[in-house]
């Protein structure tokens, strides 16, 4: 069974995304990265990171992008 749509289309978007983050100000990034980004949580224990996404996050980038 291949990859659904969305897959792909998230595989794609990430493959662009690199040089198009290169060219953001840092006041851009930290924008992109308040919209997508819930949380960060790190346990110094375990010598672990989690990141919570929001779940509307990717639609509003792309609402902003196509407007």
């Amino acid at each position: 069974m291949g990859a659904s749509r969305e897959e792909r289309d998230l595989t794609r978007a990430m493959g662009m995304f690199d040089p198009i983050w290169d060219a953001l100000i840092p006041r851009e990034q930290a924008r992109i990265l308040r919209l997508l980004v819930a949380g960060v949580g790190y346990d110094g224990k375990a010598g672990t990171l989690a990141v919570t996404l929001r779940p509307s996050g990717i639609q509003a980038l792309a609402r902003e992008v196509g407007s």
